[in-house]
């Protein structure tokens, strides 16, 4: 007997069927599901900072990967609703409408994320529906006091040593959706599509596309290897795979056992081992994130190292234009604004000269990155900006002056860049 007669699925940042333990458990516990994604309104108002919270081009992105989960939904004859507004407003208007019994959704980790979580599962509670959460999003599954923000060494340690990443589960095949009267319709995404789209990279959203860039990658590792030893400043060094993650179109599982397969077939030295170590970076950045997220937003960081900086918006143009005296930061800048992304390193070499050059509050620069990029993921962002980008949080190191990270950066790309950027 089913636990929960009329349960909500709600969708957010993991738009998938495969590997997705929210939707599995919600149909493994319900005689009803009604599957909704919501657009909230508040995260495509403006920043600030006088630009979007979320830009054109990931908002395409994201466009993209709804549609494509809602037809996956509909290959499987149920459906996907998608609601436009507050969830903290929408979801108990449904709960009541509707009769439901509980909510199934993802952990959340991003401050703006918990935030909300919180005040939805006071709601649920004042209803008498349960919220229930599932973490689709990391590769332990830890509690939330086991991780400090300067152990990344013991945390990847004990993370091999414990060996305890969950399996793949499949993609459920059958979902009893109740048919109600809500939105299926993907236009409302277009009252926020505004002004040009410029080449959006060479992302398209959704979990189908995912899927064929990690089988690419996997079934082409030697080719791998050697194209991630090349350019530092051009998108083909990775796999690839950065904002279908971000959106949940893939779980970091499903990549994780694929590069499993992936080290059998290379040395241990190889590019595998190094993405395998990135994996359990993300993890201990997002576990981090949860636990000292506040801190990761202070203009010092989570040592409250002091910083010479300014809120100037007239420098912040200068640097989002593309103005600045760096021909190679001006190149950077100009990529990011057509097309939604720019690789690690040239993220490292705008941040560094935003912060170290021009003496900007590294805030303003973590901002734009949410409007403009792709793969823009709240832990990770602000993470990478305070500890990573903008300043060194290791109180015993000193961040690398951005006029030697661009001398490390060999000269012949660096002229290739500009030439196709400016």
């Amino acid at each position: 007997m089913n636990t929960f007669k009329n349960s909500i699925v709600w969708f957010t940042n993991n738009l998938r069927l495969q590997d997705n333990q929210v939707l599995s458990e919600a149909v493994k516990q319900s005689e009803n599901i009604i599957p909704i994604f919501i657009l909230d309104t508040r995260l495509y108002a403006n920043t600030n900072y006088g630009f979007k919270t979320t830009g054109n081009a990931r908002l395409q992105f994201i466009k993209e990967c709804v549609a494509n989960l809602q037809k996956n939904l509909r290959n499987i004859d149920s459906e996907l609703y998608i609601l436009e507004g507050i969830p903290e407003n929408i979801i108990p208007q449904l709960i009541l409408k509707h009769k439901c019994d509980v909510i199934f959704t993802n952990k959340a980790f991003g401050l703006h994320e918990v935030a909300l979580e919180t005040k939805l599962k006071k709601l649920c509670k004042v209803v008498s529906t349960n919220y229930i959460t599932y973490n689709t999003s990391t590769l332990c599954k830890l509690d939330k006091q086991e991780i400090t923000y300067d152990n990344f060494d013991t945390f990847y340690t004990n993370a091999l040593s414990n060996n305890q990443i969950p399996h793949v589960l499949n993609a459920v095949e059958n979902i009893s959706t109740r048919p109600i009267n809500l939105n299926t319709n993907l236009t409302i995404f277009d009252n926020y599509l505004k002004g040009k789209n410029g080449k959006r990279a060479f992302f398209v959203g959704g979990e189908d596309q995912a899927i064929n860039v990690l089988d690419n990658y996997i079934n082409n590792s030697e080719e791998a290897i050697i194209t991630n030893n090349g350019n530092l400043l051009f998108g083909n060094i990775s796999t690839k795979l950065s904002a279908w993650v971000a959106q949940g179109c893939i779980s970091v599982n499903t990549i994780y056992w694929q590069l499993q397969k992936m080290l059998q077939l290379v040395d241990l030295d190889s590019t595998a081992l190094t993405l395998q170590r990135n994996l359990h970076s993300r993890d201990f950045n997002y576990w981090s994130f949860l636990n000292h997220g506040k801190k990761f937003s202070e203009q010092g960081g989570v040592h409250n190292k002091p910083m010479i900086c300014i809120t100037n918006y007239d420098i912040l143009n200068t640097w989002i234009t593309g103005k600045t005296n760096s021909e190679i930061v001006n190149a950077c800048m100009h990529e990011l604004a057509e097309t939604g992304f720019i690789t690690a390193t040239s993220r490292i070499l705008v941040a560094k000269y935003l912060s170290q050059i021009m003496y900007a509050d590294w805030r303003m620069g973590a901002a734009y990155f949410q409007t403009q990029l792709i793969d823009f993921d709240e832990c990770l962002n602000f993470y990478n900006w305070a500890n990573k980008l903008a300043i060194c949080n290791d109180i015993n190191l000193k961040p690398i002056p951005v006029t030697q990270f661009i001398e490390n950066i060999p000269k012949a790309q660096q002229l290739e860049y500009e030439k196709r950027w400016l």
